[in-house]
């Protein structure tokens, strides 16, 4: 099992994103919720070095266009999918 590292942002603070990216290692991966797929622009501007995630319903119903992200569309289902498929999950917070 690889070294992995699913990182969670759920709020739209562009410095957290960046210490985070900063923070990741090659392999881990991004999971943008609830008001952090307000940060989806700035990563379509910037793509990340990781493999980054939105979940479509916080997107629906924010009503973003999603439609040229890099980012990678995902349900609950494929939510849980990815904590089981990461070995470390971290949340990031406000400081």
């Amino acid at each position: 099992v690889s070294d992995m590292t699913l990182h969670t942002l759920n709020l739209a603070n562009p410095d957290v994103l960046q210490r985070l990216l900063r923070f990741a290692n090659p392999q881990d991966s991004l999971l943008l919720t609830g008001d952090g797929v307000y940060l989806l622009p700035q990563l379509n501007a910037n793509p990340a070095a990781i493999v980054t995630y939105y979940r479509r319903p916080d997107a629906d119903q924010r009503g973003l266009d999603t439609r040229y992200s890099p980012a990678i569309p995902i349900d609950d289902e494929a939510w849980v999918k990815l904590t089981l498929t990461h070995q470390r999950l971290l949340t990031w917070k406000q400081s």
